[in-house]
């Protein structure tokens, strides 16, 4: 969910700053995901899945976008069932590969397959 336009080429941007705001938009996805419509809903899980299955992420980017498929599942509850099947082996994928001492991603991780399987109905 790192944006990467035109002002990062401007602006010389100091890592935490970017982790932070990445970390505002995953939490303003969530907040926002209740409101969408069925549709809208299913574009962005998508598109954080489709991020997930390039493959070619950044750690940070990695972490950003799992930790985007537990918000929206905890945030549309079961509206997120009809995507359970594509992002269980992504986020179980991105776990297993978390390099060594990458506990938070393997923790996001957790805690998205912690989330989903109360959705399923």
């Amino acid at each position: 969910m790192v944006h990467q336009g035109p002002i990062k080429g401007q602006m010389q941007w100091n890592p935490i700053a970017l982790h932070a705001i990445a970390l505002l938009a995953v939490y303003a996805a969530g907040a926002l995901a209740p409101f969408l419509s069925d549709p809208q809903l299913d574009a962005v899980v998508q598109h954080n899945l489709s991020q997930l299955q390039g493959g070619k992420l950044k750690p940070d980017n990695a972490r950003s976008y799992v930790q985007g498929v537990g918000m929206l599942s905890r945030a549309v509850g079961y509206r997120f069932g009809r995507h359970f099947q594509a992002a269980v082996p992504l986020v179980i994928k991105y776990a297993q590969q978390a390099a060594e001492g990458d506990d938070e991603l393997r923790e996001f991780a957790l805690q998205v397959t912690m989330s989903l399987p109360c959705h399923i109905v």
